[in-house]
């Protein structure tokens, strides 16, 4: 399983790539196919794979195609991040998004459903910042809400925070980071786009420092 994030030129983020099996997972497998224009995959981490590894490939070709590789001796006994991506957006990334398709995806041998990563360019989603310093951390509920396929999402910081916002489906599962950055002191408000996820009930979830708060919201469409 992977994440969605928001990103904007210049950036270096981590993708986390996660399984929800891993009591069985001995192999792993896969090739991830991008626009090396807009972005860079600068290295992929082995995180908590398969116990006594094996084999661990990262072929970096550097033309838009990683493939990625690992194989051990006894199963991995919990669930978790496998590996991590790190990834550097490049200046000349435009656009509302960039696209990293996950193709010929094999656990333990056996082929899985291709699926794919979406960067959010965020100088797209339109983000502005009150003058006022607020006296408490908040999160808002966002309106409107129900919403289709925008709301609008605001969050308070009494202090400068090292600040994420993800928004995660019904079953728990993290379909987007909005924000993952340090922000200064004030009210921000965040436009967030969902046109790439089916109607139902989300939660979106901020955390700041120590503090941490989550709402529902309903995607109608």
């Amino acid at each position: 399983m992977v994440a969605n994030s928001s990103v904007a030129a210049g950036d270096n983020v981590t993708i986390p790539i996660s399984w929800t099996n891993g009591n069985n997972l001995l192999s792993l497998q896969g090739k991830l196919v991008y626009d090396n224009k807009a972005i860079s995959i600068e290295s992929v981490d082995w995180v908590d794979g398969p116990a006594k590894s094996l084999k661990q490939l990262n072929d970096m070709d550097k033309k838009g195609v990683v493939r990625i590789a690992e194989a051990g001796l006894s199963a991995a006994n919990n669930e978790g991040t496998v590996a991590k991506l790190h990834i550097h957006i490049n200046s000349t990334f435009a656009g509302d998004s960039t696209v990293i398709y996950i193709k010929n995806w094999m656990w333990n041998g056996k082929k899985e459903s291709s699926g794919k990563i979406v960067l959010y360019n965020s100088h797209t989603t339109a983000i502005d910042q009150s003058k006022e310093q607020p006296g408490k951390f908040a999160l808002k509920q966002n309106y409107p809400n129900p919403f289709n396929p925008s709301t609008n999402i605001t969050y308070s910081l009494p202090k400068a925070s090292n600040v994420r916002l993800e928004i995660y489906n019904s079953l728990g599962q993290r379909v987007q980071t909005l924000l993952n950055t340090h922000k200064a002191a004030g009210t921000y408000h965040i436009l967030f786009k969902a046109d790439h996820l089916t109607s139902g009930v989300y939660i979106y979830r901020l955390t700041a420092g120590d503090f941490t708060k989550t709402k529902k919201m309903v995607l109608l469409k």
